[in-house]
C-alpha cells in the first residue's frame, strides 16, 4: 500500500524515460482536462507515444510485470467469477493454478476484487499490466461468463438479504460463500444433483453465481 501510496504519475514516468518532453506532457495534461480522456490515450492519439511505452511505465508505476499474450479467444474458458465483476474492475484472468491466479489489467490492480478472489477461494491473486487494447479484446470477446450468472437488483440491503436467504433456503447448495466487490455482492452457492432438477437456472450445472446489487447505488466502473 505504501508503493501504492507513493507511486510516480505516469507523465511523470515517460517524460524521466524520456518518452515525452516536459512541454509535451503540460500540452497532453491540458488536453486530458479538457477532454476527460484518459492520460495514456491522449499521448497515443495526438503526441504519438507507441501502446507499449505507455504499457511498460503503467507497470513500473505499480511495480508489476508486463504481460505478452496471445490472442484473448485463444485463452482458455474461466470460471472462477462473473465475467462482469472482471469488466467493471479492468481486468481479466489469465492463469489459475493450484495456489494461485494471475489477473491482467491496463491502468492498474483492483485490491478490492483481489481481497474478494482470495476470500472465495484458499489462492492467492496477482497482477501483470497489459496494453489496453489486449483489454479491450478480452471485453468483446467474453461477454459471458462460464459459470450461469443471475443478476439482481434491489431497493435496500435489507430486501438483498432476503433475496438471497430464500434462494439459499430454496436449493440447498452443498456449500456457498458471498464476499463484496466493486458495488457487487458476489453469491457462489455449489449445488447438489437435486437443486439442479427442481431450479430451471441451475438445471445442468453443479455452481451458480448470483450479482446482487441496490438500486439507489451506481456500481462503480472503472475505465
Amino acid at each position: 500500500m505504501s508503493r501504492v501510496r507513493h507511486r510516480v504519475p505516469l507523465g511523470l514516468m515517460l517524460q524521466a524515460r524520456g518518452v515525452v518532453t516536459g512541454e509535451q506532457l503540460q500540452s497532453a495534461l491540458r488536453l486530458q482536462a479538457a477532454t476527460g480522456l484518459r492520460l495514456g490515450d491522449v499521448l497515443q492519439t495526438h503526441l504519438g507515444v507507441p501502446e507499449e511505452r505507455i504499457t511498460g511505465a503503467i507497470a513500473a508505476q505499480w511495480g508489476l510485470p508486463v504481460l505478452h499474450l496471445p490472442p484473448p479467444s485463444a485463452m482458455p474458458s474461466q470460471s472462477v467469477a462473473p465475467a462482469r465483476l472482471f469488466q467493471s474492475s479492468g481486468t481479466f484472468p489469465v492463469e489459475r493454478t493450484a495456489s494461485g491466479l494471475l489477473l491482467a489489467c491496463a491502468e492498474g490492480p483492483d485490491p478490492a476484487l483481489a481481497l474478494a478472489l482470495e476470500r472465495m477461494y484458499p489462492l492467492r491473486v496477482e497482477f501483470g499490466v497489459v496494453s489496453s487494447r489486449a483489454l479491450e479484446q478480452w471485453r468483446k470477446t467474453h461477454a459471458e461468463s462460464a459459470v450461469p450468472v443471475q443478476r439482481v437488483r434491489c431497493v435496500d440491503r435489507e430486501s438483498l438479504a432476503a433475496e438471497a436467504a430464500e434462494l439459499l433456503y430454496r436449493l440447498q447448495p452443498v456449500d456457498c460463500r458471498i464476499v463484496r466487490v466493486n458495488g457487487f455482492w458476489w453469491l457462489r452457492m455449489w449445488l447438489e444433483e437435486a437443486a439442479r432438477r427442481q431450479d430451471a437456472a441451475a438445471e445442468g450445472v453443479d455452481t451458480m453465481d448470483v450479482l446482487y446489487s441496490l438500486a439507489a447505488e451506481s456500481t462503480a466502473v472503472r475505465r
